[in-house]
């Protein structure tokens, strides 16, 4: 599939935003800010307010705490998606205009089949994960329903228990707890999904545009259509095209500093969270647990840690392909060429030197190296608590 604009791969992304109430449309219905307000204030602010009221009453039920912890957590993560889209709506859709100006499309055959490649591996990735969280959720949601009904197995709420209910009142509003959990459920999934590949997207396309530099800096040279021309006629032609690969570097500066901008808060959340979780899922491991408490903490370890893996992993491409451009520079025809276009390939080494990266608020790099250090502290921190707790056991 051809995109003709490079913001078309997130039309889904921003479709699902407007149909869960954060993203409202020049077109839409008349009463949607209203209805939009009334959704948040049920599945957003009241879902986490009752949440954060059950953990006072599961303090003394460990195995059930942990999945509560793990849930709570994971709705702060999703809080902060939702104030993003919410509160950053002015630079999200600049950012979208940058993505679609001239310096971003595809120069020749080859910059274009690059782009193109990557939307479509962005879009690819977005199905496989929107359909992995769909599948995920009907596991969680729908298929203990039919499990109930065929084999009579006990079924409990998907996500909290709601301790804060005595058994009388939660067995005879059971059925509306299990659709209101259900239905919010399925909101914040499609916050999660949507806002995790949008930031995750627009990361990727900045290492396609710095891709694309690349190429075109390291083709920056008289090609066998132009030997015909004066000379004179070539060194100006060349001045060109490095000037147009300077335009290029701009945007792509601009355009990740407005990524940056947007998602700072909610990159910080994120992997703020993910640290906690992955420490609260390492403690409930020394607990005693059920078979199906195991799963589920394995599982949740595995996708959380793929997660953070994954965002990590792309900072590390972003440095690493940003800091390519000085190599790519230098290897342009520079030595015949004129002190003007000498003087604009060292102003661009010098530029290239210090990389693109993504910071969470200022204090800590998206990056492979940053990844690493939250296992480890995770796990030095479940060491010590447990150092701890023998050291009260043995006394």
């Amino acid at each position: 599939m051809a995109f003709k604009h490079n913001s078309e791969c997130f039309h889904s992304n921003i479709s699902t935003w407007n149909i869960f109430g954060i993203w409202p449309k020049e077109n839409s219905i008349k009463y949607y800010t209203f209805l939009s307000v009334v959704y948040a204030i049920l599945t957003l602010i009241t879902y986490n307010v009752i949440l954060t009221i059950n953990l006072f009453y599961t303090y003394n039920q460990i195995e059930e705490l942990i999945s509560e912890v793990i849930f709570y957590f994971n709705e702060v993560t999703i809080m902060s998606k939702a104030y993003m889209v919410i509160f950053k709506r002015k630079q999200i859709i600049e950012v979208l205009k940058i993505l679609d100006c001239e310096e971003f499309k595809g120069t020749d055959a080859i910059t274009t089949e690059i782009i193109q490649k990557d939307l479509s591996t962005y879009r690819t990735c977005y199905k496989t994960y929107n359909y992995s969280c769909i599948i995920s959720f009907m596991l969680r949601v729908v298929v203990p329903i039919f499990v109930h009904l065929i084999w009579g197995n006990h079924l409990g709420l998907p996500i909290s228990n709601y301790r804060l209910l005595n058994d009388e009142v939660r067995e005879k509003y059971f059925v509306l707890c299990y659709l209101y959990q259900s239905i919010s459920m399925y909101g914040h999934m499609m916050y999660n999904i949507n806002v995790d590949t949008f930031i995750a997207g627009l990361i990727f396309l900045t290492i396609t545009q710095l891709k694309v530099l690349k190429y075109n800096l390291n083709n920056l040279k008289v090609n066998a259509n132009e030997l015909r021309y004066s000379k004179e006629f070539q060194e100006n032609l060349q001045v060109i095209k490095l000037k147009q690969c300077l335009a290029h570097y701009d945007k792509i500066i601009l355009f990740q500093s407005s990524v940056q901008e947007i998602s700072s808060i909610t990159l910080f959340v994120m992997f703020g969270m993910a640290s906690a979780i992955i420490c609260v899922i390492l403690c409930g491991f020394y607990l005693p647990s059920t078979t199906d408490n195991l799963i589920f903490m394995v599982t949740y370890l595995i996708t959380m840690s793929a997660a953070t893996f994954f965002y990590s992993w792309l900072g590390s491409q972003l440095i690493y392909e940003s800091q390519e451009l000085v190599f790519a520079a230098y290897s342009c025809e520079w030595i015949d060429r004129c002190q003007e276009f000498k003087r604009s390939v060292v102003i661009l080494m010098e530029h290239a030197k210090i990389p693109l990266v993504m910071v969470g608020m200022k204090m800590f790099l998206l990056s492979l190296d940053t990844f690493i250090t939250i296992v480890k502290s995770a796990f030095s921190l479940v060491t010590l608590i447990r150092s701890f707790q023998d050291e009260e056991d043995g006394s």
